[in-house]
């Protein structure tokens, strides 16, 4: 393995080039202009070329750059750089798992999207049915429906608010974590909106099971790497 450390003291804009050849695998650094300021690092290609061999050797051709890549200096930049190496590993190495639950988050939440929206229009039924009443009534029941129509009004506006969250969820579920967009905090969260609108699992269990089995899967694949 051929391994330059020292990247060029230029610290604009960085950029990591790859070259995954069926012999040799290269890694080097470009600037803005695409000019190579350090590298390319090279190791010979592994003979069993699976996709977690490979990326083992990239991350390894990578990482003596990776805290010039990290945005602080110090133990900081030492703990950014090996943030970096570990989602590196993470999106490569779990990316078929990870587009798996993003897919079911995307199901669930459209399913629930439309339960959420069925609730909202039989409760509207029945509102509509109490201001007949309301209208007809006096006194204490008419405060009383009245008290009734305004904690509706209430829920149906969280309704609302959640269902147009779950609609733009089915189509970016990143909507649901503002911290990043972590697919198993997105997963939870979509589960627990449920939760928060009055939805029971039984409304929407066959997504609910698959973002749940989803979940485990990429877990276990975390496991298996230790990620």
């Amino acid at each position: 393995m051929d391994i330059n450390h020292d990247p060029s003291p230029k610290r604009g804009k960085l950029t990591l080039a790859i070259d995954v050849g069926g012999t040799r695998l290269k890694a080097g650094l470009l600037d803005d202009n695409g000019d190579m300021v350090a590298g390319p690092n090279r190791v010979n290609t592994p003979p069993s070329p699976v996709p977690e061999v490979v990326v083992e050797a990239l991350v390894g051709l990578a990482g003596p750059w990776l805290i010039v890549l990290a945005p602080a200096a110090g133990l900081a930049g030492r703990a950014a750089a090996k943030n970096l190496v570990r989602q590196a590993r993470y999106h490569l190495l779990c990316r078929h798992q990870i587009i798996a639950l993003e897919n079911a988050v995307r199901r669930h939440c459209a399913a629930s999207r439309d339960a959420v929206e069925t609730n909202i229009t039989a409760a509207k039924a029945q509102a509509d049915k109490f201001r007949s009443l309301h209208s007809a009534s006096s006194g204490p029941v008419q405060d009383c429906i009245s008290d009734w129509l305004d904690r509706v009004q209430h829920i149906q506006d969280f309704r609302r608010l959640q269902a147009d969250r779950l609609h733009r969820a089915s189509n970016d579920p990143a909507v649901l974590d503002t911290n990043g967009g972590d697919p198993i905090v997105v997963a939870q969260e979509s589960l627990l909106t449920c939760a928060r609108v009055g939805l029971h699992p039984a409304n929407v269990a066959t997504t609910t099971q698959d973002v749940v089995a989803a979940s485990k899967a990429l877990v276990k694949r975390m496991e298996t790497l230790s990620i």
